[in-house]
């Protein structure tokens, strides 16, 4: 299963974009020059199936301990898994008449509370799933369900507008609780016991002091209905989701007895229906309409740091984080249950040196080396993985647009609006040669794997060929209608491929000067990115528009397309022997797909 992920990086001007040759790193840079960059191990979080119910998914949920992890479904069903036992199959019965709605498990993990649609909540004991006792919850539907953290009181809340609290074993009602004007969806204690935390269908919160019931706080968290709710581990935050055409999730922090409202990136603007904290912490994962599934790594001052996959084929409904160092369960209305592997924070480094736009970047080919350029006409080196800068290079006489380092690593060619491409030898940083000829801005820089030749391209839509290291110019190639934004050389050196601002694509026959293969007419977006695989049978071409187009290369016929969910990339990588694609778009947003 292929997926697609989305990774926010709070930037909002994105401009360059970069990926090391072996794909372990990724680095950005934008408009007020800083450089961000992480490690990019392995691919996107792929989920194995384990259920398919015969109605959609509505709920899931894990113990306390994560020794369980149970599941509701539309037909009544409840799902129940041991994780510790590492079995995949479940103990499965029949709980309710209708959809179940809110699972919670006791603090001890020994009974599970169910609750729907027929308007009862019922209690199980664990693991066999014997049923011990049914709660009446009042007329109409139950949509929210909580245990105190230590097990003595249970709360329901549904369409009545009220929320009952038992005293657990027994089932005693202890009291109602009353003040919403609109049907309850969701509810949480709080980790210490102290709050009940409730939301209802106008996106109100209501906070009550426990155990004696008393409204203490009443808040417009959402500007529609709440659907879902939990408090942090340590409850020092509380987060809220549902449907809100601006936020409709949201992180909440106490400020002494109030909550003040934190800005989460990268949501996006869909119903929010699900939502896990990670035993730690330090993760938040929410699910929602359209399918999707995000976390948010809140281990610093602000959430810093957004991932979002494309899950499911209906909406998220259901899920659950397991054990600290474990993955997560997924459920929602194409009727799966799946297990993902375990997510990690993206740690993200940030590199600063340049004063003006970020527009260049590339990696050596060990991936040891980051090169950067931009507006200030600099273009710095950082050791990677450690972030040190290593070396500044000037000599540029206006912004910096292409940077390639050779095969062997010992060259770096930059150009850019001075219209002369530099030739430096590294790690010294010493000018070897500029290589003069093109009458308008260089935009494109690419070497042949054998490292004898360069070839660069710009907006005066010639493709240029330099032998390296002197730098002495072999060949001129005009043909383009416009300016050049991508160049390739084929493994084997018997092609060079370019592509211009309109979108055209050229395949150039090497070393004879024989006219070009068009291998795609205008189309109105530029090329954006040009890559071949590492044996050199497909080649991968990137659109403005979001067409990726993958050629077989020895006939240049067409075998495969791919769209990129991403509009209008500003900068776009291609990975063809991993199969993905890396695009970036100027608000900040990173994807991450796979063909």
């Amino acid at each position: 299963m292929k997926t697609t992920w989305r990774m926010g990086t709070e930037i909002k001007g994105l401009l360059s974009l970069a990926a090391s040759p072996d794909g372990r790193w990724l680095a950005w840079g934008e408009k007020s020059g800083k450089i961000g960059w992480l490690p990019l191990a392995g691919n996107p979080p792929v989920p194995e199936e384990w259920g398919r119910s015969s109605g959609w998914v509505r709920v899931i949920a894990r113990s306390p301990d994560a020794s369980r992890i149970a599941a509701g479904d539309e037909v009544g069903a409840l799902w129940l898994w041991d994780l510790k036992g590492g079995s995949r199959d479940p103990l499965r019965w029949s709980g309710h008449r209708g959809p179940v709605h809110a699972l919670a498990f006791s603090p001890h993990g020994s009974v599970l509370a169910s609750a729907g649609e027929d308007g009862w909540v019922r209690l199980w004991r664990l693991p066999e799933g014997v049923l011990l006792r049914r709660l009446r919850g009042g007329p109409g539907v139950l949509r929210g369900l909580a245990f105190s953290p230590e097990g003595s009181l249970l709360a329901a809340g549904g369409h009545d507008r009220h929320i009952r609290i038992w005293r657990i074993p027994e089932g005693r009602l202890l009291r109602v609780l009353k003040g919403h004007e609109e049907r309850i969806h969701a509810l949480a204690f709080s980790p210490d016991g102290r709050v009940l935390a409730s939301g209802d269908h106008g996106g109100w919160l209501h906070l009550w002091a426990m155990p004696e019931g008393k409204l203490k706080h009443r808040l417009l968290a959402l500007r529609g209905p709440l659907f879902a709710l939990a408090f942090s581990p340590d409850g020092s935050q509380l987060v809220t989701g549902g449907r809100d055409p601006s936020e409709p999730l949201r992180l909440w922090r106490w400020e002494g007895e109030s909550l003040r409202s934190v800005p989460l990136p990268g949501v996006p603007a869909a119903p929010v229906l699900a939502l896990s904290f990670h035993p730690s912490g330090s993760l938040l994962g929410a699910g929602g309409a359209e399918g999707w599934i995000g976390w948010w790594e809140l281990s610093g001052k602000d959430p810093a740091w957004a991932v979002r996959l494309e899950a499911h084929a209906g909406w998220v409904r259901g899920l659950a984080f397991e054990a600290e160092g474990g993955g997560w369960i997924s459920g929602g209305e194409d009727r799966k249950i799946l297990r993902w592997t375990p997510v990690s924070p993206l740690h993200v480094r940030t590199l600063e040196a340049h004063t003006d736009w970020v527009r260049a970047l590339a990696f050596s080919p060990d991936g040891g080396l980051l090169a950067s350029g931009g507006d200030d006409n600099r273009i710095y080196l950082w050791r990677i993985p450690e972030g040190e800068r290593v070396g500044t290079l000037e000599g540029h006489a206006d912004w910096l647009r292409a940077l390639a380092f050779s095969p062997d690593g010992r060259y770096l060619a930059s150009g850019g609006d001075d219209r002369a491409i530099r030739l430096w030898r590294i790690p010294e940083g010493t000018l070897t040669a500029v290589l003069e000829g093109h009458t308008s801005d260089v935009r494109a820089l690419a070497f042949s794997r054998d490292g004898a030749w360069l070839a660069s391209g710009g907006d005066d839509s010639t493709v240029r060929l330099w032998s390296i290291p002197d730098g002495t110019l072999r060949q001129a190639r005009q043909g383009h209608p416009t300016g050049i934004r991508a160049l390739a050389f084929s493994p084997d050196g018997r092609w060079l491929i370019s592509g211009d601002e309109a979108g055209e694509l050229r395949r150039w026959p090497l070393p004879e000067e024989a006219e070009p293969q068009i291998l795609s007419p205008s189309r109105e977006k530029a090329v954006k990115a040009l890559a071949f695989s590492g044996d050199g049978q497909e080649l991968w071409a990137g659109w403005g528009d979001g067409e990726i187009w993958i050629l077989r290369t020895r006939e240049g016929a067409l075998q495969g397309q791919h769209r990129i969910r991403t509009e209008d990339p500003v900068a776009l990588v291609l990975l063809p022997d991993e199969g993905r694609w890396i695009a970036a778009c100027s608000d900040g947003e990173l994807e991450i797909g796979g063909a």
